[in-house]
């Protein structure tokens, strides 16, 4: 059996696990040896709402020549999730 090419049928499922604690993660970009940006993850719990609810933000920096001109792509979410993984908030 091949594996389908019809995204409109494939789901993704959601981790079976609730948030086991703070944690974040820093990676680099590079093309051809050279560094061209970064990301930064964190997710940490919050107790704003009385319930142990998960906080992650990310930010991404990449840097594009081209040309003469240097461009940056700069990302910056934040949502606010239950321990269990639903949604509460999002910005961007």
């Amino acid at each position: 059996m091949s594996p389908s090419t019809d995204d409109s049928t494939s789901t993704v499922e959601s981790p079976r696990e609730s948030f086991k604690g703070d944690w974040e993660s820093w990676n680099a970009f590079f093309v051809e040896g050279t560094r061209v940006g970064y990301s930064h993850l964190k997710a940490e719990s919050v107790a704003e709402t009385g319930s142990a609810d998960v906080r992650c933000e990310m930010t991404s920096r990449l840097y594009v020549n081209q040309g003469s001109a240097r461009l940056l792509q700069q990302v910056d979410l934040v949502s606010t999730e239950t321990n269990d993984g639903q949604l509460l908030s999002f910005d961007s």
